[in-house]
């Protein structure tokens, strides 16, 4: 495969896993911000089983494809064999793993057959949305702003968007210990499905300034 087909593929992979997480966004009306009672939690699972299943697929596999993207702009970036590319392949996995145990939490709480643990498992949602911003979300942008700045794979306004995206998502994770802001939750949010949509579209630009083949003489440089 020439280094230009794997781009234009790799582009695509994350072009497809962010609009399935922004549908399932958008079409998942779980409630979350409410404090149902076992009742109408069943209730719901009864009436959106289907719904439920959708979200929690779209969820989990756009976040895989997702994070495929990323360390695609890994290898291509040559940072594979560096400290920040093994950071960026843990920060995938952290994201992953957490986007896959969220979808079967969904699943779970809606469909259950026991009150109490339904209940429960909700509330362990709420705590992995605050580790998805204090932990997993820096953990994955940090290192992979610092892979892009160290190449040319993308603009350079990516990486440091990256950046600063890890530490908005950090610090509002710290200041929603402490207060409720739904609102600044959902902007920073949508920031980030914005940089998710914005990266792949500017790679498949980029992806005729890439040499022919996958193997480059340099190791350093993304770019021929």
């Amino acid at each position: 495969m020439s280094a230009r087909t794997f781009v234009r593929l790799n582009a695509l992979v994350g072009l497809v896993g962010v609009v399935m997480v922004i549908v399932s966004h958008n079409i998942n009306s779980i409630p979350l911000q409410d404090q149902p009672t076992h009742a109408q939690l069943a209730a719901f699972g009864a009436a959106s089983h289907v719904q439920i299943m959708i979200v929690a697929w779209l969820q989990a596999v756009g976040t895989v494809l997702c994070v495929v993207f990323a360390i695609a702009l890994v290898h291509l970036a040559h940072a594979t064999q560096r400290f920040s590319g093994w950071l960026t392949l843990f920060g995938g996995l952290l994201l992953a793993e957490t986007s896959l145990v969220e979808a079967a939490f969904f699943v779970s709480a809606t469909t259950g057959a026991q009150p109490t643990i339904n209940l429960i498992i909700l509330d362990l949602i709420h705590a992995i949305h605050r580790m998805y911003y204090i932990v997993v979300v820096p953990a994955l942008f940090f290192p992979l702003g610092a892979v892009l700045l160290s190449s040319r794979t993308l603009p350079s306004a990516f990486g440091y968007a990256a950046i600063g995206l890890a530490i908005l998502f950090a610090a509002l994770g710290i200041a929603d210990l402490f207060l409720q802001l739904p609102i600044v939750d959902d902007v920073v949010r949508t920031l980030q499905m914005v940089w998710w949509l914005l990266a792949p579209i500017a790679l498949l630009v980029r992806a005729g300034k890439f040499s022919a083949k996958i193997t480059q003489p340099a190791p350093d440089q993304a770019l021929a």
